[in-house]
């Protein structure tokens, strides 16, 4: 009977007194069989079968250019955070669309209180 690891569910030898995938002790701290349910065991940095691979710099050497270019940029930042398969640049895309959600927002507020500004300024030079 295989021992099977309660850190990350990995398979074991009979014999083993360590994890072969996460290295844990199986001492004590394993599976009685691989029939048994696996739905407690969590798996140790498994972040593949999560979408949260990681992000190679060339990557984000794209993203960032993309970035860059007017109108593409805010394309680029919904496709980021609504269809990437990866968690890392979905993050970052919500997180950007937030902050030039925000930014715009400030932007408009200011034009309003600057015209505001601008023609109290007008009418006080006109008396």
């Amino acid at each position: 009977m295989k021992k099977i690891c309660k850190n990350c569910g990995a398979s074991n030898q009979p014999a083993a007194k360590y994890c072969n995938n996460c290295n844990e002790s199986l001492i004590g701290s394993m599976l009685k069989s691989e029939d048994e349910s696996l739905q407690s065991v969590r798996p140790a940095n498994n972040y593949a079968s999560l979408g949260n691979d990681t992000v190679s710099i060339g990557k984000w050497l794209l993203v960032m250019f993309l970035l860059t270019i007017p109108l593409v940029n805010i394309g680029t930042l919904f496709y980021l955070a609504f269809v990437s398969q990866n968690q890392n640049l979905e993050n970052f895309g919500k997180a950007a669309l937030i902050l030039t959600v925000i930014y715009f927002v400030l932007a408009i507020v200011f034009v309003i209180i600057a015209s505001i500004f601008f023609v109290e300024i007008l009418e006080s030079l006109s008396y």
